[in-house]
């Protein structure tokens, strides 16, 4: 699950890199491009839509927490903030089960990204090995709207994994690029 999601994430990057960028508009609202987003006097960016972070939106996706573990996720934008679910499931003989929230506050936005703070947990469920694993985090985030409704994000932060007595040792790592994750969505 891991190579695919970072397939996305890089094909995700080209494609952004490629991209125009979008140009804030000074007036109070109007046309910053042909691409139909509008700028606003507070540095505030949302697409003609109403999403690229402006609030009241769903998101689906994929994207990866601070320990590691990653899934399908549903997120809510509510502009300020957003509240996400992760799921994966894996079935190879037992049942493999992945279930996360994470929570974001949205401490900057510049253009079409923004930068958030949050936190996370999950649960994982081996299925094999019976085992039930805690995941915590508390991340930092940076979105990327490459247009209207897709968006790109990078998380770091350090993470906590209580393992759930198979003998193995509990995980604690904080740090840069190896904790981080990333993730992709579209937002509706």
């Amino acid at each position: 699950m891991m190579t695919t999601l970072t397939r996305i994430v890089v094909t995700a990057a080209v494609l952004a890199a490629a991209a125009p960028a979008m140009a804030q508009d000074g007036a109070t609202t109007g046309s910053a491009s042909a691409s139909g987003a509008s700028g606003s006097a507070s540095g505030e960016w949302s697409a003609s839509s109403g999403s690229g972070g402006g609030g009241g939106h769903l998101g689906v996706g994929a994207e990866q927490m601070s320990t590691g573990a990653s899934g399908a996720s549903v997120v809510w934008d509510a502009g300020k903030w957003r509240l996400g679910g992760l799921l994966a499931v894996e079935v190879q003989g037992e049942t493999d089960l992945f279930f996360g929230a994470r929570f974001f506050y949205r401490m900057h936005q510049q253009g079409p990204a923004d930068l958030s703070i949050g936190a996370g947990a999950g649960v994982f469920r081996n299925g094999n090995a019976d085992v039930t694993d805690v995941h915590v985090e508390g991340a930092i985030q940076l979105r990327a709207f490459l247009n209207q409704a897709v968006a790109v994000g990078a998380s770091l932060g350090a993470g906590f994994v209580a393992t759930g007595g198979d003998g193995t040792d509990d995980f604690l790592g904080l740090g840069g690029q190896l904790l981080g994750g990333a993730g992709i969505w579209y937002f509706f």
